[in-house]
């Protein structure tokens, strides 16, 4: 009864962590992120006065404030039943350690006036610390599969969760140091306009800028998605005759169905100038893409 209660409320603890994560996102896209200039106070307050992008700042660190209580009450009911003690305690100290690491960056993201490195760090760890959650819940399960992937499998499951984590990294590279809108068009990088000797004039749309500065940043990041879109493809079309397992080949599919919505978003974001809906959708798709595919490459794994 213990360990299917602690599974339930692992999973709860995993689904709120994932809340406070789209936050984040929220708080960037509506360049909030210094709207409270110091830390942990707000203006100094411990409720500073209301104004939009503020509050949203003060939210976000309010709701992860609580994120850290229900760790350390879930972390509390995993230390006083022995069983769970003995199986999970090194996974927990873990997820603590990962946790702390979060506040402190957050910290640290407002004392170093968003500095991209402190910034992309904290959106790493946090997919770190769902990760070791995600861990400790696949481990609790009550009825684990008993089937397991090949060992070919599990490198090319783990191979591609990798690839989506780096992504998730160039993305944040992308967003941190503004170049969103360093390519205006999609799927060229921008139009250039070309006169004929008559006067006429023509728009060339140019697919291979110049790799350099804000371009190279964009360039690279929507190159990654390409190579990151082949290989789940091809994954999904050799994947049960490479050993992936039927649950890890079903989940796959709903991934590519994931990756298509996430280059339509980002196509929109740069035709309509990163608009914050969209922005924030496409951080959230991004998050789910990585943690769907990390459960894929634990789903391999024998009991």
């Amino acid at each position: 009864m213990s360990l299917t209660r602690f599974h339930q409320l692992t999973f709860g603890l995993i689904l709120f962590s994932f809340f406070v994560m789209t936050l984040g996102p929220l708080v960037r896209a509506e360049d909030a992120g210094l709207a409270c200039p110091d830390w942990p106070l707000c203006f100094g307050h411990v409720v500073p006065p209301y104004e939009y992008r503020v509050y949203l700042e003060f939210i976000h660190r309010v709701v992860a404030g609580i994120l850290g209580i229900g760790f350390l009450l879930w972390a509390g009911f995993l230390i006083a039943v022995t069983e769970l003690r003995k199986r999970f305690l090194l996974w927990a100290i873990l997820a603590m350690v990962l946790l702390a690491s979060q506040i402190w960056l957050g910290g640290e993201t407002i004392t170093r006036k968003l500095s991209p490195y402190i910034v992309k760090s904290h959106l790493i760890n946090a997919l770190l610390y769902v990760s070791v959650l995600i861990v400790i819940w696949k481990k609790s399960a009550p009825n684990r599969p008993e089937n397991s992937a090949s060992r070919k499998a599990l490198w090319l499951t783990g191979g591609f969760a990798f690839l989506v984590l780096f992504q998730i990294y160039m993305g944040g590279r992308v967003s941190t140091n503004e170049a969103g809108l360093a390519c205006t068009d999609f799927p060229s990088c921008y139009k250039l306009q070309s006169f004929a000797p008559d006067g006429s004039s023509e728009w060339n749309s140019v697919f291979f800028p110049k790799m350099q500065g804000h371009v190279e940043m964009h360039i690279s990041h929507r190159l990654v998605a390409y190579v990151l879109t082949l290989f789940a493809f091809v994954l999904y079309g050799f994947g049960l005759r490479a050993g992936l397992t039927t649950r890890q080949q079903q989940r796959l599919f709903v991934i590519i169905l994931m990756i298509l919505t996430q280059i339509l978003l980002g196509a929109l974001n740069v035709l309509y100038q990163i608009p914050v809906p969209i922005t924030v959708a496409h951080s959230l798709v991004a998050n789910l893409i990585y943690l769907f595919s990390f459960e894929n490459w634990l789903e391999g794994h024998a009991t």
